[in-house]
């Protein structure tokens, strides 16, 4: 199969009809949707061994006007005839448009078909499309998995309006009960302290979110015992009475996969509708894919940084910087953000830009940067062009996008006359501020072909006197501060270990 698992689940939810074909080197279908397997009747099971159905479904006087729109680089919309299963032609509108669903094939194209039918029910149909696009935008901006059963729970109650509950939560290993993550009763979140996790859970939960590992939705269901027993667990849904009570209930899903559980409460009886269903369904499985993969989220930053460590091990080898440079001004440099009160995902950007501060040099040629001597002027532009080639280098890939500042802008001076564009004062942006001082700060403590390495004391002086021409003259001042706590206190663990001796 050629599609992924939650692609071809929500697919199958469409009324439109839907092919999926390849044009080189043959046209072909290789996948159709549930609704099309029913207006045709194909087996679509063997639609890739069979690479004939494709133009057998198509009338022949269509054929080519069909190929046309399938081959076009731009998307298209045309009519043309289908084969239904029960023998007539039906007139169909399809919409032609390129996709990127498998890797490596020459031309996939997704038809998207309608026959003739009346308009409101389509319009439904578009609505219904629109608001799953609409959340799976609002759920695809968070990184956390309790910002993700909060969207989804507000979410929910926005398409179910008669959902006057939502509960989400996940299965506990060894059918040990659920684990309640996200609970929303009216338009009211319920305080944490009042959640308890379901010790023994209702059978029909069970069955349908633990004893299995496949697709598996149960949509609205009507058992009172079931719901009296989730008010029993949880105290705050006392608005449910024993007997006029509805649910539904869908698996949070990551492929085959139960990442989670969605269910929803209603003091109406049947007051879930099969759209709800439909398009609950839809979007607790963008949910569950995107919770399978924040809950990577940890291992994938590691990786990310790691990366980005080696990285600056390899510029730093190339330029002959001293080893360990990169990785001491990036500890430096978060410590200096943090006393200046910057938090969060900002340091972890200001950290990463400062291991890459330099991968800008890997585009400079060696006769420049390995040059023993002093560079004349046409090699100091080019020397000063690698804040740009970091830049292009950095800026398509995306976890570094938001850390580009530094390696872009570090060289960069309070007073107007850095480069590459000249920014001043608070202009330049503070990540670059800031690592700009730190870089300057470690350099100067470093020996070098030109020079010996200052004293600490040497360093301060300097940046005491740049301050307001180079430096953010309250960067200075507070890394100046920093520095000189840090020498105390060395001295006093000196002091502290010679008179143990």
């Amino acid at each position: 199969m050629y599609l992924p698992t939650v692609i071809i689940h929500f697919l199958d939810q469409l009324q439109d009809l839907v092919f999926t074909i390849v044009l080189d080197p043959s046209p072909m279908a290789i996948f159709t949707n549930a609704a099309l397997v029913r207006f045709t009747g194909i087996n679509r099971d063997t639609l890739p061994n069979h690479p004939e159905v494709l133009r057998h479904l198509i009338h022949k006087d269509d054929w080519q006007d069909f190929l046309s729109l399938a081959s076009s680089e731009t998307p298209k919309t045309g009519k043309f005839r289908l084969l239904s299963k029960d023998g007539h032609w039906a007139n169909v509108e399809g919409n032609f448009s390129r996709t990127d669903i498998e890797a490596g094939l020459a031309k996939v194209v997704q038809v998207i078909m309608r026959p003739n039918q009346p308009a409101e029910p389509m319009k439904a149909q578009d609505d219904a499309l629109d608001q799953v696009a609409e959340i799976g935008r609002y759920l695809g901006q968070v990184s956390e998995p309790a910002e993700v059963y909060q969207r989804l729970g507000e979410s929910v109650q926005r398409i179910c309006p008669k959902a006057a509950a939502v509960l989400l939560g996940y299965a506990k290993p060894k059918g040990e009960g659920y684990k309640l993550e996200y609970a929303r009763v009216g338009l009211e979140n319920i305080d944490r302290s009042q959640w308890v996790d379901i010790a023994v859970s209702p059978a029909h939960l069970l069955d349908a979110l633990y004893t299995t590992r496949v697709a598996k939705t149960y949509g609205e269901v009507d058992k009172n015992e079931e719901i009296a027993a989730l008010t029993a667990a949880f105290p705050f849904l006392d608005t449910f009475s024993k007997n006029n009570s509805s649910a539904l209930l869908v698996p949070l899903l990551a492929g085959d996969e139960v990442a989670g559980w969605l269910l929803a409460l209603s003091s109406g009886v049947n007051a879930f509708t099969s759209a709800d269903t439909s398009l609950v369904t839809a979007i607790a499985n963008l949910a569950g894919s995107l919770l399978q993969t924040v809950s990577n989220h940890d291992l994938l930053t590691e990786a990310y940084d790691k990366t980005i460590e080696g990285w600056g091990t390899a510029v730093e080898i190339r330029d002959h910087e001293s080893m360990g440079h990169s990785v001491r001004v990036a500890e430096l440099t978060v410590r200096l953000a943090k006393r200046l009160g910057i938090s969060g995902d900002n340091l972890v950007n200001i950290r990463r830009g400062a291991l890459m501060h330099d991968i800008g040099k890997l585009g400079v040629p060696d006769s420049i940067l390995l040059k023993a001597g002093p560079l004349d002027i046409e090699e100091i532009h080019e020397m000063r062009k690698h804040p740009q080639h970091a830049f292009e280098m950095l800026k398509n890939i995306g976890f570094m996008k938001d850390a580009i500042e530094i390696p872009y802008s570090h060289h960069e001076r309070w007073d107007g006359t850095g480069y590459p564009l000249k920014l001043k004062g608070n202009a330049i942006p503070i990540a670059a501020r800031i690592f700009s001082l730190v870089d300057v700060y470690d350099s100067m403590l470093s020996n070098k072909p030109y020079r010996r390495a200052w004293s600490i004391n040497q360093v301060i002086d300097y940046i005491e006197l740049n301050s307001g021409s180079m430096f953010d003259p309250r960067v200075a001042k507070e890394f100046v501060s920093m520095i000189l706590e840090d020498n105390r206190e060395r001295r006093r663990q000196l002091a502290e270990a010679e008179s143990a001796n």
